[in-house]
């Protein structure tokens, strides 16, 4: 009970203790003198009773109010300091966890970084020992990129060619996301007009890359077909599944506007370009079976398509691959030799 509410109280009582003496002896004289307004007086006396019992009742309850109140503030900054010491107890075991948690990774990421050593060591053994001796075989390579990557053979497919050994990648059974229409079969089997089919490879966040070859060399290709007189020379970029939804759907709506993109069932990253290569073939090899000569480039190339028509009209050869050497036989990058600060390269 706050101070306000009790002085309230005590000067009430005081004022009914005072109207009880006042009423007491002017009934006194009244009795004297009006003795039929007993009962009145009576009356008062009573209802004066009763309101002293309900002001008393109401002093006890608020005492009780406030020695609840008190015990409540007690419990809740007991609890407070309890909740505090079982924070700070929390944090430290976090922190204990989290300095663990640090030194198996860092021993982790040590062992892993020897055992890549190692593996990089057995690999370069193995390749310097073959250096000067003909090439040793499909399987055998097969068996050195294996173990350097401690591949699995998948075998529950069976093997395009069994002398090359176990099969390490399904290449025949590729799922694609988005796709573009089939190329135009040969009309007839005595029809000699030559026909490409364009494979660029790009990446799902390449989407400049793919708007600058829609706006530049990609406007030449009917003009070409229609001057030198090819069937047809088809196109489509090839890309892989990006890591996020959103690069994802902005994928899809890129391929809903221009209908040009192959979308392979595929993690898009350089490590799975040769694989991304072997999806491009497969598809090819079932929906463009009608193109003579197929010409594979990446998104950071510029084409002159009418360089590439005349080279196509030249060598008409069945069965061939037309490439480039690395530059010196220790050089593993087969791109296109360009300078360090250009972004496009011209063929």
């Amino acid at each position: 009970m706050n101070l306000k509410t009790f002085m309230a109280l005590t000067v009430l009582i005081a004022a009914l203790q005072t109207g009880k003496s006042s009423q007491s002896q002017r009934r006194s004289r009244e009795f004297e003198v009006k003795s039929p307004q007993s009962n009145v007086a009576e009356t008062i006396d009573t209802n004066y009773q009763t309101l002293t019992s309900k002001v008393s009742s109401m002093v006890t309850v608020l005492n009780s109010c406030e020695r609840e109140r008190d015990m409540l503030k007690k419990l809740v900054n007991g609890e407070k300091k309890n909740n505090e010491e079982t924070t700070l107890k929390l944090k430290a075991l976090i922190n204990a966890c989290e300095q663990e948690s640090s030194k198996a990774n860092a021993i982790a990421d040590q062992s892993l970084r020897k055992l890549e050593e190692e593996y990089k060591l057995l690999f370069n053994y193995m390749v310097t020992s073959e250096l000067g001796t003909p090439y040793p075989g499909v399987a055998k390579y097969t068996k050195y990129i294996s173990t350097r990557f401690r591949m699995q053979p998948l075998t529950q497919h069976q093997a395009l060619k069994p002398e090359f050994g176990p099969v390490m990648n399904d290449v025949i059974n590729f799922r694609y996301r988005t796709n573009i229409p089939k190329c135009m079969e040969v009309a007839t089997g005595n029809d000699q007009r030559p026909s490409i089919f364009i494979a660029i490879i790009s990446a799902a966040e390449n989407s400049r890359k793919r708007n600058a070859i829609r706006n530049t060399w990609r406007q030449h290709l009917r003009t070409v077909r229609d001057k030198r007189g090819f069937y047809f020379i088809h196109f489509g970029f090839f890309l892989g599944i990006p890591n996020d939804m959103a690069a994802q759907k902005l994928i899809e709506d890129e391929t809903n506007t221009h209908k040009d993109i192959i979308q392979i069932d595929m993690q898009d990253s350089y490590r799975n370009l040769t694989l991304k290569v072997a999806g491009v073939l497969n598809w090819i090899n079932g929906n463009c079976k009608a193109a003579n000569f197929v010409f594979k480039v990446d998104d950071d190339i510029y084409v002159n398509v009418h360089n590439l028509a005349y080279f196509v009209e030249l060598y008409r050869l069945e069965r061939n691959i037309f490439g480039r050497i690395p530059r010196d036989r220790y050089d593993n990058n087969w791109g296109p030799m360009r300078g360090i600060h250009v972004d496009y390269c011209l063929i």
